[in-house]
């Protein structure tokens, strides 16, 4: 929260969006196990817009998928390596427990997810869309 010229906390994308909004040159310290937001680009359209497109291009996009995130990883993988050295010599690194992330998320981020499932009730299934993320972040952290 920005108040009177001072920084309480940002979230970005990590370490990427930290380093291009020079965060590290105002910031005290840096939590390397938590994830407020989501920090991926996913590939997302929507059912329409799909829909309208001709069937190759359809194919050519299913095709690519795993090269483009084949791509994205990498990429994060490299400004990784090269910010986290940087951050860990100037901030100090704030690791939480497992068991403060999850009682985060059940009294901040639920609630936020709850709001959001209800408002959008009407044009789509959100707790469906909810329960993929959270199932598919728990996949991708135990690898």
């Amino acid at each position: 929260a920005m108040q009177r010229g001072t920084m309480d906390a940002a979230s970005f994308p990590y370490t990427y969006s930290h380093a291009a909004y020079k965060i590290p040159e105002v910031a005290q310290w840096f939590t390397s196990n938590m994830s407020p937001g989501t920090a991926s680009c996913p590939i997302i359209l929507s059912k329409a817009s799909w829909a309208k497109l001709p069937p190759q291009y359809q194919k050519m996009l299913q095709d690519l998928k795993p090269k483009m995130y084949e791509v994205q990883v990498d990429a994060y993988k490299k400004i990784d390596a090269k910010n986290l050295p940087e951050f860990r010599a100037k901030l100090t690194e704030v690791i939480f427990l497992p068991e403060q992330l999850e009682a985060f998320r059940a009294e901040v981020a639920k609630p936020v997810w709850d709001e959001w499932i209800k408002a959008n009730r009407s044009r789509f299934n959100g707790q469906e869309l909810i329960d993929l993320v959270i199932s598919t972040a728990a996949q991708a952290n135990k690898k």
